[in-house]
C-alpha cells in the first residue's frame, strides 16, 4: 500500500490511529504526502528516492523557516 511506503520510509508519521485504516496525519504531512506521490508516480521513481528528495525538501523549507526568523531579528536589532 502507498501509505504504508510514505510511513516505512518516513515521509510522513502517523499521529493517531491504531493501524492503517485508521491512521490520521498533520496536515503538513498530507501535503508531503501528495508531494511523494507526484514525485514516485511522474518521474516513475522508487520510494528509497521519493523519501531522499522528501527529506531534503523539508530540510530546505526548515533552513529557509530559520533564515527568515534570523533576519527579522537581525532587522531588529540595526533598527533599534
Amino acid at each position: 500500500s502507498v501509505v504504508l511506503q510514505v510511513v516505512e520510509y518516513n515521509i510522513a508519521t502517523p499521529v493517531a490511529g491504531e493501524d492503517l485504516v485508521s491512521w490520521h496525519f498533520r496536515t503538513t504531512d498530507v501535503s508531503w504526502i501528495r508531494k511523494a506521490l507526484r514525485l514516485h508516480h511522474d518521474l516513475d521513481i522508487d520510494w528509497v528516492a521519493v523519501a531522499t528528495i522528501i527529506d531534503l525538501l523539508k530540510q530546505q523549507e526548515t533552513l529557509q523557516y530559520e533564515n527568515r526568523r534570523l533576519r527579522h531579528q537581525l532587522q531588529r536589532f540595526f533598527s533599534e
